[in-house]
Parts: structure tokens; sequence; C-alpha cells
């Protein structure tokens, strides 16, 4: 395998998730090509047919940051892949963050439930007399089992989770009030307290960025994973946090080439900084 050095005289890869119709994150085609004209080195992650056994060459001397899907996961826990897998199971999870983030949630006012509760005419009644006919149901796991979205709360309405073989009574889903239609929503990527990138329209973009700016200097979340994303919207009454997603895993859908290009040196930064300062604790 060849590995480009790049212009500090570090080596520095990206390994993206691909299968036959192409990369599995929306966004990592442009992506990849920045990360090439940065000088850094590209190579692939394919997978069995079960699709759950990665298969991949992987030094783990060289740095190393990987861009796959939740359903390409164990690549995060089976390879011993540090610190360049920026992802953990609790941080895409609404149970990771929603406590951190409560102020700032565009599902504020939210419970969770475990999914055989809608199989219950009491417990379906109390979520009625709480939020009324309709509300918002997602799973709380970022590896989603359905998508997220409005439902009435009767028993036809609801069989495509109660009535799902995939969908377990013991998995936890998040219940809240249906809300108003969002106007527009913006995906950032955030370092820390840092904003490295976004697909915000440059007419929305003072605004949003004041917004997350405010949310990350208050300290309010602390991640496992200081590398990830969050989706901001525009509810046509306020700014909020729709979700929060590990960089890992997150796709990149409608960034900009350019904005991709700050993607791509930043983090390539990050991930050789992280790679040094984890040799140096050893």
């Amino acid at each position: 395998v060849l590995y480009r050095t790049t212009k500090k005289g570090n080596i520095m890869r990206w390994l993206f998730e691909k299968d036959d119709d192409g990369f599995i994150l929306p966004g990592d085609q442009l992506l990849a090509d920045a990360v090439v004209a940065n000088g850094d080195s590209v190579e692939f992650i394919t997978q069995d047919k079960s699709h759950l056994i990665p298969v991949v060459n992987i030094n783990i001397e060289v740095p190393t940051i990987i861009r796959c899907g939740l359903k390409c996961r164990r690549v995060l826990s089976v390879l011993d892949i540090y610190p360049g897998a920026y992802y953990s199971v609790d941080d895409t999870k609404c149970t990771g963050y929603y406590p951190q983030l409560l102020n700032y949630l565009l599902n504020e006012d939210h419970v969770f439930i475990a999914a055989g509760c809608l199989k219950n005419t009491r417990y379906v009644d109390f979520l009625k007399t709480k939020f009324g006919e309709q509300v918002f149901i997602r799973p709380n796991d970022g590896d989603k089992k359905f998508t997220g979205g409005i439902s009435y709360l009767s028993d036809g309405d609801l069989e495509y989770i109660t009535q799902n073989p995939s969908i377990k009574d013991h998995d936890i889903l998040l219940i809240s009030s249906a809300k108003n239609t969002i106007d527009v929503e913006y995906r950032f990527v955030v370092y820390n307290k840092e904003i490295i990138a976004s697909n915000c329209e440059e007419t929305d973009r003072a605004a949003f960025y004041s917004y997350l700016q405010q949310i990350l200097d208050s300290n309010c979340y602390k991640p496992r994973s200081p590398l990830y994303t969050i989706d901001i919207c525009d509810d046509k009454t306020k700014l909020s946090i729709v979700e929060l997603n590990s960089f890992s895993c997150a796709g990149l859908d409608g960034f900009p080439a350019a904005e991709l290009q700050k993607v791509a040196k930043r983090v390539g930064e990050i991930v050789v900084q992280d790679f040094k300062d984890a040799d140096d604790n050893v």
C-alpha cells in the first residue's frame, strides 16, 4: 500500500466504506476528492455478503480516520483503530445527548418508551393525553430501524412499529409532539468548540453559526467522541437541534466542495495530532 506524505511530513490515511453502488455515506465521493487534493491517502472498506465482517487491511501505526455507515459499525469496535474511529454508540443515541442539550432541542417535550408500550391501549391513551392524536416517533438508536416521522396514535397507523419483526418490545423509542414544518435544516461538523464546516446557505450562516457557537461555548454537551456532526433547523419559530451523529458515520450530503476541503484539511490535522498524543501517552 502506498501512503502519501503531507507537507508537514505526517502520514495520513482516510478509509471510506464502499459497496457495488459506490460510497456508503452521502457526500463521501466529493470528500474523497478533497482528501486527495489535500495530499492524503484514500483507501476503501468493502464487506462480505453478510454485511457484518469488514474486509480491510489496516496498519494501525498509520494515522487513520474511518468513514462508514452504521451498518458497518463493527469496523469501529472489532478493529483497533484508535483514535481514528470517531464514533460512540452512546453519542448516537438520543438518550446519550438529549439530557445534556435539553434547552436547545426541537423535541424538548419528549418521552422515552419501550416499543412494546405501543401495544398497550392504556399507555397509548396516556400518550394521547400528553401529546394529542398526532406525535413524532423515532428510534432512540442512531442505527435507525425506521425513519422518524409523524404518526397518529391509532392501531392502524402504528403497525409499522408494532408489527415490525425487526423492532423488539424492549427497543427504546422517542416520542414527542408533532412540530411545525421545518423551514430549513443544516448539518455542521464540530470538533470540541470549533465549527469546522457546514452545508449552511450563506444567507443563514450568521444566525446559525452564532446559535451553534453559543451552544458549544456553554459546555453543556460532553460527547465521548469530540469530532461529530450536529443538525440544526429553523421551524419558523426558533432555531433548535434536530440530532447529533458521530463523524465517522455521518453523511455530508449537500456540503459544497469548499466546505469539504475544510473538512479534509482540518480533520486530517486533528487525526494526526490525536495519533501523536496517543503515542505520547503509551
